[in-house]
């Protein structure tokens, strides 16, 4: 077991990394053995023990139970003949009573024997059904033994209990790795709980960081500790009779203690990066840069490393003896862990890829995107259509829609900044292009189209006529991942269209229901320079557009409605000094996908980012709350908004100046509207609205959007009172405005 108290001058003088040194070879369950043979040493605690506790236990909970009972402490400090001896009462049974006992032998202790602080127990330590106090009890009773040694009262006896007999066949092996393997993944996660605590003690970094870094490390230590004293005591039996799959299954549900730290991994990697210069202070204990990222990897790997071991262990039991197919059964419990692990990590990654294709995809409204169901899948995929050349897009499967995607290319990725601040680009980062949209209720048939390393599935669904779309694959298990999602999902679906129903649309009004994919690439259209109050003929299609199926099941207002099942665990991290600004860069999308970086940059002024929505969330923390949300409920706007006329009109402006002339792009027709400079984007929607569907006879359900084309030719959507006021300043000297609408 590893010491309780960090020693950094040992570790600095250590030629071998901490991460790569060996174990120690003690474990819990073979110091609490240590610990009771010792004591049965002691004069008259023989009796006391054989009194207080039962054979049928393990050396743990012996231990445990003989300590609760008070009056065997007493003995053990009586034992160094003190100046002022404990009571010892075997009667007393009243838990309070053996506090009280306890309390005493703490106090004496401290008092007659100068022990320090650092190295006794509290009373919680002792009582509390926790491994992380109880180390601290079987330390403070060690210390006892030793000075009892020294002195004379005891002769210990050397057994090297921890030594795995000489490995004679295969099997064998695969135990001895087991156990040597566990033994030194308990010792590393002590040494991380250790360094928190070294963290906390010197408050090197604030409590909620040391909480996000760490997250459930305490749990964790405290049930790897109990398991490994299971295997350790399952390993003495023989060959024949050990049963390592019971428990697996025994503690199937505890494991679920991997789900919260796995999923907060990389979220810790991140904040180990970004608070590095701080952690450098214990850098003689973990070094930040190598050694720490090392330590808090370990969980993912062990939990990654137990089905591997048991399909070994297995491989190498005799079919004949009793437990092979409690061992099969237990190799099942783990990989359902493992399966649940991985899960959880996904469940939690769509979350954060969701709230990103709201601040990334210009043509969705965040409130729309929750309509969609949860997010099962998502992939950068080749795409092809009919006789189109064969494409490589992001698709996002969610439970009713299907969503592909385009990523943006930033045309000022070269291009010199301008003088005027206010005249910056605003398009984002890495912002996502709508390209095509599949409802999953319209979906008739998944057909596998794989040939010999090639790997495609062929989605039919219903739009005017049966219409399909091609997806290949980079290898056969994401095909197969991505195939059994699509037959799990489409197939109860399926009877919500009715074939009657699909033909039937063919007689419907399907101009507002373009083809699937758009065929161009950037977004540029003709549009008509006539002014008038009625529009022209619609065109039978436009090919910019995308289709657009509304489900007729009962939306849900966000994907955290699915991860109530979850532990109460922060998706991701706030920083340690939320008011200093950093880069998004140090905070990665979460989990698997983690080459596409964030688009919004936190704690910097929204005026000078890239295309990001006045929705976008200043850190990780917020993005989370948001989450709780409503999507649709309005943010308050930026305190750092600057209106054009504070940084353009040096004298006062003319009554003239601030009226502005909208034409406003609607379905081939363009209509003409006034407004003020200063107009708002909620009085600009409302302005708008009154006056298109006034005269275009939309539907209540109908909602407009509004884009406006930049200097670069680009159609930029408006979001907010900021996106109003950069469209405003493409207005000219005619103090004109074209704006784009859409539904």
């Amino acid at each position: 077991m590893t010491s309780l108290k960090s020693s950094s001058s040992s570790s600095s003088h250590s030629t071998l990394s901490i991460t790569n040194k060996p174990s120690n070879g003690t474990s819990l369950y073979h110091t609490c053995r240590s610990v009771l043979e010792k004591l049965s040493l002691v004069p008259n605690m023989e009796y006391y023990i054989d009194y207080t506790t039962d054979d049928d236990t393990t050396p743990l909970n012996k231990l445990w139970a003989i300590c609760r009972r008070g009056f065997p402490l007493a003995a053990l400090f009586n034992a160094l003949d003190p100046q002022e001896p404990l009571s010892v009462d075997p009667s007393c049974t009243q838990i309070n009573e053996c506090k009280k006992s306890i309390y005493h032998f703490i106090v004496a202790c401290r008092n007659q024997l100068g022990i320090h602080e650092d190295d006794l127990f509290t009373l919680s330590d002792l009582y509390k059904d926790n491994t992380n106090g109880f180390v601290k009890v079987v330390n403070t009773i060690d210390i006892i033994l030793q000075m009892l040694e020294e002195r004379g009262v005891i002769t210990s006896i050397n057994h090297n209990r921890n030594s795995f007999n000489e490995p004679k066949d295969a099997r064998d092996k695969v135990v001895l790795e087991l156990l040597e393997t566990e033994r030194k993944y308990v010792q590393d996660l002590e040494i991380l709980q250790n360094y928190k605590r070294e963290l906390q003690l010197q408050e090197i970094l604030n409590p909620d960081t040391i909480h996000y870094l760490f997250g459930n490390l305490n749990t964790l230590v405290d049930f790897q500790r109990r398991f490994l004293i299971q295997l350790e005591e399952m390993a003495e039996k023989s060959p024949e009779d050990q049963d390592f799959g019971s428990l697996f299954i025994q503690n199937e549900d505890s494991f679920t203690v991997y789900e919260p730290y796995c999923s907060n991994f990389f979220s810790a990697q991140d904040l180990v990066v970004q608070e590095a210069p701080k952690l450098q202070k214990l850098a003689d204990i973990l070094n930040p840069i190598y050694e720490l990222p090392s330590m808090l990897i370990k969980p993912v790997q062990r939990i990654c490393k137990y089905p591997l071991l048991m399909h070994q262990l297995i491989k190498a039991t005799n079919p004949s003896w009793p437990h092979v197919f409690r061992m099969e059964q237990g190799l099942i419990s783990i990989k359902r862990v493992t399966e649940k692990v991985n899960e959880t990590q996904r469940k939690l990654e769509n979350i954060q890829i969701v709230d990103e294709i709201k601040n990334r995809v210009d043509e969705l409204r965040r409130g729309e995107i929750g309509t969609y169901g949860a997010l099962l899948l998502h992939d950068k995929l080749f795409m092809s259509q009919s006789d189109a050349p064969e494409k490589e897009l992001l698709v996002y499967f969610f439970e009713k829609t299907i969503l592909i995607c385009k990523e943006s290319k930033d045309s000022t990725k070269n291009k010199p900044v301008k003088s005027n601040t206010i005249s910056i680009k605003k398009k984002r980062r890495g912002s996502l292009q709508l390209k095509g949209m599949i409802m999953t209720s319209r979906i008739v048939k998944v057909r596998n189209h794989s040939s010999s390393g090639s790997w495609c599935l062929t989605i039919d669904f219903k739009d005017r006529e049966v219409d399909h779309v091609l997806f290949r694959f980079r290898n056969e298990e994401q095909m197969k991942l991505w195939e059994s999602s699509l037959q799990r999902h489409i197939t109860p679906m399926k009877s919500n269209v009715s074939n009657t129903q699909l033909m039937s649309m063919k007689g419907t009004n399907l101009t507002e229901v373009p083809p699937f994919l758009r065929t161009d690439d950037d977004s540029s259209t003709d549009y008509s320079d006539q002014e008038c109050d009625s529009p022209t003929m619609p065109r039978s299609q436009k090919k910019y557009s995308i289709s657009r199926h509304i489900t007729d099941q009962p939306p849900r207002t966000s994907s955290h409605h699915h991860m109530q099942h979850l532990h109460d665990y922060p998706v991701s991290p706030p920083p340690s000094h939320p008011s200093s600004p950093r880069a998004m860069d140090e905070y990665p999308p979460y989990l698997m996908n983690r080459s596409q970086s964030q688009s919004v940059v936190p704690g910097q002024p929204l005026l000078y980012t890239s295309r990001v929505r006045s929705q976008s969330s200043p850190n990780i923390k917020q993005r989370q709350q948001q989450q709780q949300q409503h999507w649709d409920e309005p943010t308050p706007p930026t305190p750092q908004f600057i209106n054009s006329k504070t940084l353009y009109n040096m004298t006062p402006p003319s009554p003239l100046d601030q009226s502005l002339k909208l034409k406003l792009n609607f379905n081939d027709g363009i209509y003409v509207i006034m407004t003020g400079l200063d107009i708002s984007y909620s009085e600009l929607v409302d302005k708008v609205d009154r006056k298109i569907r006034l005269i275009a006879n939309l539907q209540p359900a109908d909602v407009l959007r509004l884009k406006y084309q930049d200097e670069d030719g680009d159609f930029i959507t408006i979001n907010s009172d900021e996106d109003v006021q950069m469209a405003f300043e493409n207005r000219g000297a005619t103090n004109t405005i074209n704006l784009f609408l859409s539904i």
